[in-house]
C-alpha cells in the first residue's frame, strides 16, 4: 500500500463518518502508527478516537535480519515483546512520538494468548498484571488514557484479565465471523455480565459522541442500526456469491 493510497484510504473513510481508529506498533513495524499520526495531525483532536496497544516496544534492526512473517513491507525495526511496566512506558511513549498525540483513547494490552505466546502465556499473563496493567492504569489515572484493556485472540484470556483486574474494553480478534463463531457461545455471556454490572457506566456513548458518531440521545439506536443493515449486506453479497442460503446465512450472523 502506498502513502498516497493510504492516505486517500483514510481521508475517504474520514470523509464518510468512520473516526475510530485501531492500530498497534506492531503492525507494519511502526507504520501503521506513523501514517495514521501524519493523516491525523491536521484534524481536530476531539473530532476522532484511537485505539493502539502495548506489549512490544521497537528497536532499529537491518532490514536483511527482519522476521516479517507474512506481511510485505513495514519500517525497519524489530519488535520486542515486554509486558513489564517500563516495557510498557516505553512502548506508549514511542506510540505517542509515531502518533504526534499527547494522549490516547484506549489503550490495550496486546496478545498475552496461546496463539501468540504457546505455553509462555502464563509467564507473560503475569508479568501483565503486575506491570503493563499497572503502567495502563496510572496513565488512565492521569487522564493520558481514558480506556484500558486487552487485544487477544482467545475468549479464555479475556475471561482471565477479567477476573484479575479492572477493564474498560476487550478486543477479541476473529472469534465472530462467517467462519468461526466461537466468541458467540463464551465471549458474548462475559460482555452481558460486565453490561449488567456496570449498566450506570456510559464510556462507550461519550466517546461515540465526542468524535461525532452520536448526536443525539436516540442516535445510538440509529448507528447501530446502520451498522447491522451494513453487515446483512454483506452477508447478502456473499450469499449470492456462493449461491448459499441468504436466511440461513443472515441467521447464523444474527
Amino acid at each position: 500500500l502506498t502513502e498516497e493510497n493510504c492516505n486517500k484510504t483514510l481521508e475517504n473513510n474520514f470523509k464518510h463518518g468512520v473516526k475510530l481508529f485501531d492500530t498497534s506498533p506492531y503492525y507494519g513495524l511502526g507504520l501503521s502508527e506513523t501514517r495514521l499520526g501524519n493523516f491525523l495531525k491536521n484534524k481536530e483532536r476531539d473530532s476522532y478516537l484511537i485505539c493502539t496497544k502495548v506489549g512490544r516496544y521497537l528497536v532499529p534492526e537491518n532490514p536483511k535480519k527482519i522476521d516479517r512473517g507474512n506481511w510485505k513491507g513495514g519500517l525497519n525495526f524489530k519488535p520486542i515483546i515486554d509486558y513489564s511496566y517500563d516495557g510498557v512506558m516505553k512502548s506508549f511513549e514511542q506510540s505517542l512520538d509515531r502518533l504526534n498525540l499527547s494522549r490516547i483513547d484506549v489503550c490495550l494490552i496486546h496478545d498475552v494468548d496461546k496463539w501468540t505466546h504457546g505455553e509462555d502465556v502464563e509467564v507473560h499473563f503475569k508479568t501483565a498484571m503486575e506491570g503493563a496493567y499497572k503502567a495502563l492504569d496510572k496513565l488512565k489515572n492521569e487522564k493520558v488514557i481514558q480506556a484500558i484493556g486487552i487485544g487477544v485472540n482467545e475468549s479464555e484470556m479475556c475471561f482471565r484479565f477479567a477476573e484479575a483486574g479492572d477493564f474498560d474494553c476487550m478486543i477479541l480478534a476473529g472469534r465472530y465471523t462467517l467462519l468461526e463463531q466461537s466468541g458467540l457461545e463464551d465471549f458474548f455471556p462475559l460482555i452481558q455480565i460486565a453490561s449488567w454490572e456496570f449498566a450506570d457506566l456510559e464510556p462507550p456513548n461519550k466517546l461515540l459522541k465526542k468524535a461525532g458518531l452520536l448526536t443525539e440521545e436516540k442516535d445510538d439506536d440509529l448507528f447501530f442500526k446502520k451498522w447491522f443493515r451494513w453487515v446483512m449486506n454483506q452477508v447478502s453479497r456473499i450469499s449470492d456469491r456462493f449461491g448459499n442460503n441468504k436466511k440461513d446465512d443472515a441467521e447464523k450472523v444474527s
